[in-house]
């Protein structure tokens, strides 16, 4: 279990969240899989690309602020 958490910090469980996230806005089309794969990065991408932040694939501050507000979760 130490290995599996040392090659992925976050944990499958953030990444599986993710990926239902983005798949109930429409940016990802796959089965969630716990892993940050082509696909999740692409997900990612549209959505920034969509929200109009800077396209890079990662989850950064802006990205998970606006990911929670337009899933209402965050009210700012």
């Amino acid at each position: 279990a130490d290995d599996a958490q040392q090659a992925a910090p976050l944990g499958q469980e953030p990444v599986a969240w993710l990926q239902h996230s983005l798949g109930t806005l429409g940016h990802y089309s796959s089965a969630p899989t716990g892993e940050f794969d082509a696909d999740t990065a692409a997900g990612v991408r549209s959505f920034q690309s969509a929200a109009k932040l800077h396209v890079d694939g990662a989850v950064g501050p802006a990205t998970k602020i606006l990911l929670y507000r337009e899933l209402g979760r965050y009210d700012a």
